[in-house]
């Protein structure tokens, strides 16, 4: 049922319509078999990036000059009007619908945020042996209102369901009826998906921790949100608006900004104090109290679910330090706007300065009455520089160190400012994220998302000066005299 290869010949070329998750998954998974030479390459509408997995981004044009007779172009979008789009681009170009290939089947492969408020949810395959990484992780992720429908013959895995209220055991016999009825099927191993389930799949999300890249970690973040109404949901939005607007009131009269991230180059301020600027600092920067002591943080931005928002030991280290220095400084806090309803059930305490953000396709910066930013993968771009931008004119940036060429994994960070000890609890518990992660072409997109973005900030009169150093281009290249260096 996932095995998306059989729609592939080997002894053709392909071009993969699309850069999202369901377009790297088509690369990753049509190359193990075939080898890289039977992807062409890519192609946008509106190309974002040069190359991505390695291969070269093309236009519809360019694509459609480069193909041969022979090649075809699998329409990677799991949403049904855009793939519906980029099949008229193509055909407009002279492509016969003959050489595209549609992958609607395949879009629970990409699909993560159920169209309709989820009241029941159906935990599938039944559960033989015991899983304390999913037990913890459905008593985490999913809110008491949702009622967990399970199928399990492990006396352990019940125990350590004891205390959960909305979790029901079911028989084996009656998987077939909680397939038709529940309003979201949970699939956990992917390994046991056949073609019984085809009738679900429009319901059909993956959790499986082994599967592919983010689709879990996605799915886990839109679970608990999914069991709010559209009432309810509003509420939190206008909560989220009340308290920016309290917040640039706050602020108003400040005129500098400063966003600190975690590089090794954020030791060159070590000893310098910032203390009256709008300071904005991210993820695990709570670990750094000297550094806290020398920026009194006012925003703390943070938005990866695997190492800040989950129940494993680097994000319980997280939690303790977060609580700590927010008692401290009581700093407003910035995360996607569908992790809201989640933070205030664990952490009630920081839901009077919470921020919920909702992403874009288009850079912009949050205003009160819509709180918008362009969704990029880097927390920097995503929240911290845009809400830096929203507050202040001129806007300091330290501790973007980038990647040096050496660098296997994203980049180095700064010891004193992350928990490396507690690193290989997120690995295992996340194991497909980083195993399918494609780090060189990461920092390529940001690197070049970080220009746009500066560039777009200062076509609307912002000011942004590099104050450590940076082996990102657009930083480096804005970095003053005698600092950076």
């Amino acid at each position: 049922m996932v095995n998306i290869c059989k729609l592939v010949e080997g002894t053709k070329r392909y071009f993969i319509y699309g850069i999202a998750v369901l377009g790297q998954y088509c690369y990753d998974m049509i190359t193990e078999k075939y080898g890289a030479d039977i992807v062409v390459g890519f192609v946008q509408t509106v190309p974002q990036q040069g190359s991505f997995c390695g291969k070269r981004v093309y236009d519809v044009p360019q694509a459609v000059k480069e193909a041969k007779d022979t090649d075809r172009f699998l329409i990677a979008s799991a949403i049904p009007e855009i793939a519906d789009a980029m099949k008229a681009n193509l055909k407009e170009a002279g492509i016969s619908e003959e050489a595209m290939i549609d992958l609607d089947e395949y879009s629970f492969i990409a699909r993560y945020v159920p169209d309709r408020q989820v009241k029941s949810l159906l935990v599938w395959p039944c559960i033989k042996e015991r899983n304390k990484d999913l037990t913890e992780k459905i008593k985490w992720f999913i809110p008491d209102r949702i009622q967990v429908l399970v199928c399990c013959s492990c006396k352990e895995t019940m125990s350590d369901f004891r205390e959960t209220e909305n979790v029901h055991f079911i028989n084996l016999r009656d998987v077939e009826k909680s397939l038709k009825t529940a309003d979201y099927v949970a699939v956990w191993n992917v390994e046991e998906m056949d073609e019984s389930l085809m009738p679900y799949r429009d319901k059909i999300h993956i959790i499986d921790p082994n599967y592919y890249y983010i689709t879990e970690i996605t799915n886990y973040r839109h679970i608990y949100n999914s069991g709010f109404s559209v009432e309810e949901k509003e509420q939190f939005k206008e909560h989220s608006s009340e308290v920016f607007k309290r917040m640039c009131q706050e602020y108003a009269h400040i005129q500098k900004a400063n966003v600190f991230c975690t590089g090794p180059s954020i030791e060159e301020i070590y000893e310098k104090s910032f203390v009256g600027d709008f300071n904005i600092i991210c993820n695990s920067m709570v670990k750094d109290r000297a550094l806290l002591q020398n920026i009194a943080p006012c925003l703390l931005a943070f938005g990866d679910l695997a190492f800040y928002l989950s129940p494993n030991g680097y994000s319980r280290a997280f939690y303790k330090d977060l609580l700590d220095t927010y008692n401290k400084y009581h700093y407003y806090i910035v995360v996607y706007d569908y992790e809201v309803p989640l933070i205030k059930s664990h952490f009630p305490m920081l839901y009077d300065r919470l921020i919920g953000v909702e992403c874009g396709s288009a850079f912009r910066f949050p205003e009160e009455k819509n709180i918008c930013v362009g969704n990029t993968p880097n927390i920097c771009t995503l929240f911290m520089l845009p809400f830096a931008s929203a507050v202040c004119e001129e806007i300091g940036i330290a501790g973007c160190t980038g990647r040096s060429p050496d660098e296997s994994y994203f980049w180095k960070h700064n010891g004193r400012a992350q928990y490396l000890d507690l690193m290989q609890c997120v690995f295992d518990a996340y194991p497909s994220f980083f195993r399918h992660q494609d780090y060189e072409g990461y920092y390529e997109q940001h690197c070049q998302q970080m220009k746009k973005l500066l560039e777009y900030g200062e076509s609307l009169g912002k000011k942004y000066r590099n104050i450590t150093t940076s082996f990102i281009p657009a930083l480096a290249e804005r970095t003053a005299e005698g600092e950076g260096q």
